[in-house]
């Protein structure tokens, strides 16, 4: 494959990403998006006992990757 061939390639595939990436940024903006993901509430905090659960993961999983 020649330096020309492989140069139009590469140029080919970003115009193609950037045109579709712009296709789909208008079909968001039609469709309402405002750019945030809508949530039915507010995240909790976290507390001692998720902080322990995920300690507990991450200790199983660390005891995975050494076996």
């Amino acid at each position: 494959m020649g330096l020309r061939t492989a140069a139009s390639l590469v140029g080919s595939l970003l115009v193609k990403s950037y045109d579709r990436s712009m296709r789909v940024n208008d079909a968001l903006m039609l469709r309402g998006f405002d750019g945030t993901f809508p949530t039915v509430h507010e995240p909790l905090p976290m507390r001692m006992p998720d902080i322990a659960r995920f300690g507990s993961l991450v200790a199983i999983f660390g005891g995975c990757l050494i076996l």
